[in-house]
């Protein structure tokens, strides 16, 4: 065979091709994008933050970054010190390759290092530090987190509207932080009616403040009866030495925490031997405000949660890492749409388009960057406009406090708003209106999952359901947003009222919808689960969380829980399970209530049980390691290219079995690998499901399509060239046109049948009759060819052979072909005998060696002259028989 040089040259180049932008790709160094990130990295905030922060990071990298060029985070540790932050921020400066800052965590901090940043306009971010002068002042310094003057407020009006106290006291550093958080909180309390009786402040760097905190401690014990509710507005540490102490000396006050206590605090009390054997003994009942609570979070944080456990193998209780993450989120996508070009001759250029873009195009909700802890956006001063939770804690655990107030984006479309503020349903704090909202804190434990029909997307869900809640309220009047009929709760079959609050339980059972939470799911997987609203009362009113105590998913999540108790049919898998609070928005129907809300619509408070299941079947995607398929498909795709290569060339010839079955192999892995990085590409909760049907259709064909072209590649090399090879003749037309028809046209129909999951009765029905007609119409060339192709391969005679075929006279073989054969007959004449005649007679050939003596014998003076019998030769040329005369 001889070898083809220009398709074989046109291989080598584009092999090379591949390789050279293969390997660029993954192995040589490109021009990067740096994010500075500042704070104390060795305390367990700072580890954390860090984490949230390269954890996004680390997945734009592995989608190709920012616009082809990798984003790295250069970390810096100020030890939370403000002396220290400013000489980190003069590295940032002098290194001059950060476009961007993400940081202090102390507030503090971010006052030193935001004058460099400002005097060298590098735009910096804290999702942290909540003094109001982090960002006065600083048009380059932006904040993702609430500030000071709203946390004082709101935790003063939370005193006087939920504690229901007139007298409170407070214990604060005299840094930034505790100093200001302080003068809000004692302000807006003397505003209220609320006396604050004492105050203690204390240095944050005396190198005596351990004994300097004891004894505030001790003066507060003294004077508890007449010191109200305690508020702490301290950091971390400090917090946590207060904390033990009021607790060691048996002080009973409400104790109030600034959000410090709401981040990594419970960690500080591991050493303790009382927190070793009770783990919520120091903190049980301590309030907190806190800017993400994760019982109340939606989804988007849900899963934030869970991605962060399972790439750290470490809980999740702090919500710092959250709003880092956020932070890197909002900075990336600013970096993306603000047109900056990413390299190092234009980065001050850059800086000033990222600052421009943060202060001038995010400042609408309706331009915000949403993250998993909100919407991402400023007001005039760079401050984020995110709300406050308050917080308890419980056995260890933050959950969310019965009482929230909840931000009125636009008070104006407040009905009667006069007549619910004397009501005190809604509260004026600061400059922002506020509901008065209750949590219904909310369980389920599922009994069974039942009657799956996946065609019909439906299965029955049978449960209990309870809610534990402060204020009265109709808990029994909800409404299944997936339910198929309609499902009316009856009265709770259990009810208590307990430390003022209330208790219903309820057992339901219905048919429900799978995929219920959006029309984007991910392809192969099934959304179980159930979803409601209350039907009157709106999310200003009332909100769904969580009941993670009741539930007992502190220790452990809802998925091992689903999995261990079997309530589903072990031809399915539990792969997630998650309970979450959202919102769904529903017309109002002309309700005078909500005439002057925005579209006229009614916001609820929408609780959801969402369940991942998918059929427990095995699938050759899950052969395929998902660290290393990227790895897989270029080295798979290598092979195949050179594997095609060498099967061009005759010297490799010789080895075309092996080469074929390698082919084989590659081209299997090169088709799971580019599946599986296609689906994992298209794998996000917001692509749309058709697309993912539409690539694994695509990709099911082309197993059929390449299955047939491999087929057929084999028949061309088993079959066709070793037959044509043995008898001399070229294969016919008509039979490697006939073979090429019959398996392109099995694929297809194993496309229309598989992949499509069409009935293929009536196609094989059609194309029956269709056969039918055909195979009348060439009957006799095709009962012809057969035959020729059984005398080439049984060989009972060949050219030049004397021969006798049924009742033809006898004569010399001159021509056999794929449709009949030639003899010429003693007389001279050239008869033409179709092959399925020669192949159903009796066939006598004189031409064999034993038969030689004897047909020379036998033909001695029978023959004129004139017309000498011919003894064909195997060489095909005929010779005249020797009579010895």
């Amino acid at each position: 065979m001889k070898i083809n040089y220009k398709i074989f040259l046109l291989s080598v180049i584009a092999s090379l091709t591949f390789v050279g932008i293969t390997l660029t790709y993954y192995f040589l160094e490109r021009e990067t994008i740096h994010i500075a990130f500042v704070a104390g990295k060795n305390t367990p905030d700072g580890k954390s933050n860090i984490d949230g922060i390269q954890l996004y990071l680390n997945m734009i990298n592995q989608e190709g970054g920012i616009n082809g060029r990798k984003v790295i985070l250069d970390v810096f540790d100020d030890q939370n010190d403000p002396a220290l932050a400013k000489q980190k921020a003069l590295e940032i400066v002098e290194k001059n390759q950060a476009i961007a800052v993400i940081g202090h965590l102390y507030s503090s901090c971010s006052i030193s290092g935001g004058e460099i940043y400002k005097e060298n306009h590098i735009p910096a971010v804290t999702p942290f530090s909540t003094n109001v002068k982090v960002t006065q002042n600083n048009e380059w310094y932006f904040r993702t987190i609430f500030d000071d003057d709203l946390q004082g407020h709101f935790l003063a009006y939370y005193v006087k509207n939920v504690f229901h106290k007139n007298t409170a006291s407070i214990v604060h550093s005299n840094d930034a932080y505790g100093a200001y958080l302080a003068q809000v909180f004692s302000q807006t309390s003397s505003d209220l009616g609320i006396e604050v009786k004492y105050q203690w402040t204390f240095q944050e760097n005396d190198a005596h403040k351990d004994q300097t905190l004891s004894k505030i401690v001790e003066e507060l014990k003294a004077k508890s009866t007449e010191a109200g509710v305690i508020f702490l507005a301290t950091h971390t540490n400090e917090g946590v030495y207060l904390i033990k102490s009021i607790k060691d000396l048996g002080i009973k006050n409400v104790i109030l925490g600034s959000d410090a206590f709401a981040s990594n605090f419970q960690k500080g009390f591991k050493k303790f031997q009382k927190k070793q054997k009770n783990p919520g003994y120091y903190t049980e009942g301590l309030y907190v405000a806190t800017p993400l609570i994760f019982d109340s979070a939606n989804k988007q944080a849900l899963d934030f949660k869970e991605i962060y456990q399972t790439a750290y193998k470490k809980e999740l209780i702090d919500w710092h890492p959250a709003f880092a993450y956020d932070a890197a989120i909002m900075l990336v996508d600013a970096i993306k749409k603000s047109g900056i070009s990413g390299i190092k001759t234009t980065l001050q250029a850059d800086r000033q388009k990222l600052r421009d873009y943060l202060a001038n195009d995010l400042t609408r909700i309706d331009n915000a960057i949403k993250g998993v802890a909100g919407f991402n956006y400023f007001d005039k001063h760079g401050d984020a406009q995110k709300p406050i939770s308050m917080g308890i804690y419980k056995s260890g655990t933050i959950i969310s406090a019965p009482i929230q107030f909840k931000d009125i984006p636009n008070f104006k479309e407040v009905s009667n708003l006069k007549n619910v503020k004397q009501d005190k349903r809604i509260l004026q704090i600061g400059d922002k209106y506020m509901y008065k909202t209750n949590v219904v804190y909310t369980g389920i434990r599922v009994n069974e999952i039942s009657d799956v029909d996946l065609a019909a997307s439906t299965y029955t869900l049978d449960f209990y359901l309870w809610f534990r809640f402060k204020d009265i309220f109709d808990s029994k009047n909800i409404e299944f947003i997936n339910a198929i009929k309609p499902i009316q709760l009856d009265e709770p079959i259990d009810t208590i009222i307990e430390e003022g609050m209330n208790y219903h339980l309820y057992h339901v059972k219905g048919h429900f919808k799978k995929n219920f939470m959006s029309k984007y799911h991910y392809y192969g997987l099934h959304n179980f689960g159930m979803s409601f609203h209350h039907r009157q009362l709106p999310r200003h009113n009332l909100i769904y969380v969580k009941d993670a105590l009741g539930m007992a998913l502190t220790k452990e999540s809802l998925t091992k829980k689903l999995q261990e108790t079997e309530v589903l049919s072990k031809k399915y898998e539990i792969t997630q399970a998650k309970l979450f609070q959202d919102t769904i928005v529903k017309d109002s129907l002309g309700n005078p209530k909500y005439l002057k809300v925005k579209d006229a619509t009614i916001e609820y408070s929408r609780f959801n049980m969402d369940i991942m299941v998918k059929e427990d079947k095995l699938s050759f995607l899950s052969f395929i390691p998902q660290k290393s398929v990227k790895m897989i498909w270029f080295l798979s795709t290598f092979v195949a290219i050179i594997l095609l290569i060498m099967s061009q060339s005759a010297f490799f010839q010789r080895f075309f079995t092996l080469i074929y079955i390698f082919e084989i192999i590659s081209i299997f892995f090169v088709l799971l690998s580019s599946e599986t990085i296609l689906l994992n590409w298209l794998m996000t909760p917001y692509t749309p499901a058709s697309y993912f049907e539409t690539t694994i259709m695509v990709f099911n064909s082309l197993w059929w399509l390449i299955g047939a072209i491999l087929v057929h590649i084999a028949i061309i090399h088993f079959l066709w060239n070793p037959i044509e090879k043995k008898t001399g003749n070229p294969i016919p037309r008509l039979i490697r046109r006939f073979w090429f028809i019959i398996i392109y046209l099995l694929a297809i129909f194993g496309i229309i049948g598989f992949v499509f999951d069409r009935p293929l009765t009536s196609l094989l029905a059609t194309s029956g009759v269709l056969a039918m007609i055909i195979g009348l119409a060439v009957k006799m060339n095709l009962s012809n060819i057969f035959s020729g192709l059984a005398l080439h391969l049984e060989r009972p005679f060949c050219e030049g052979d004397l021969v006798k075929i049924g009742l033809y006279n006898e004569g010399i073989v001159e021509d056999i072909n794929w449709r009949a054969t030639r003899i010429r007959t003693r007389t001279g004449f050239l008869v033409t005998i179709s092959n399925s005649v020669v192949a159903a007679s009796d066939i006598s050939n004189f031409s064999d060696k034993k038969n030689q003596d004897l047909i020379i014998a036998s033909s001695i003076g029978q023959y004129p002259k004139n017309n000498i019998p011919l003894r064909g030769n195997h060489n095909g040329s005929p010779q005249p028989i020797d009579d010895g005369m």
